[in-house]
């Protein structure tokens, strides 16, 4: 004869879960990740402990909103090559705010007057490069937004934006990115040729305004 099933005494019996808990199990969707938050099963019966995870979870959401609508397209694009067309500079120029606001310093795409020299070779000092900015007006001057195209003859050229200035050689059938990083403060400039692997951040040198 089969023993007969034990019975355990209710008050001795496991109790069951608190509501929290097998809400959350309902809720879970199954699958190798499916389990229970430790935080819910130690807010199921703790009013402060709930309001608390609520207040963590607004804190959260406010600062991954911040951080959608933070602007920084500018800033992105200025390791970016310039799509290859003809013989001249291209690049984006990109406005760095001085101000963070909720942990974001916004970099949106601005606009510059791009100022050109042509030179009949490099400089041998910067101070020549100065004395040819006050000397004569440049032999190109164009204001421009976002991104932009400037064809050039292959040769030796002096750029700024100011304060700063950069000394560009042009070749032939080659487009030369020129990524231009404006700030509060002093201008950079991000050069590099169709092989270039990295583009680095180089300020030239300051002229005046």
């Amino acid at each position: 004869m089969a023993d007969a099933p034990s019975l355990t005494p209710w008050r001795h019996r496991a109790r069951p879960p608190p509501l929290g808990v097998r809400l959350a199990a309902l809720t879970c969707v199954p699958g190798p990740r499916c389990y229970t938050h430790p935080m819910q099963r130690q807010t199921s019966g703790n009013p402060r402990a709930r309001a608390a995870s609520a207040a963590l979870l607004l804190a959260t959401a406010h600062y991954l909103s911040a951080c959608a609508d933070c602007n920084r397209e500018g800033c992105e694009a200025l390791t970016t090559l310039a799509p290859s067309a003809e013989a001249g500079i291209a690049g984006v120029v990109a406005e760095a705010s001085d101000v963070v606001k909720d942990g974001c310093g916004e970099c949106p795409l601005g606009n510059a007057t791009l100022e050109v020299w042509a030179l009949e070779a490099p400089f041998e000092q910067r101070s020549d490069a100065a004395a040819l900015v006050a000397a004569r007006a440049p032999d190109l001057t164009r204001d421009v937004a976002g991104s932009y195209s400037q064809a050039l003859e292959p040769g030796w050229y002096l750029l700024c934006v100011r304060p700063n200035c950069v000394e560009l050689n042009t070749h032939e059938a080659e487009t030369l990115t020129v990524n231009v990083k404006r700030r509060n403060g002093p201008t950079s400039f991000f050069v590099g040729r169709p092989s270039s692997s990295q583009l680095a951040e180089d300020y030239g040198f300051e002229v005046a305004y």
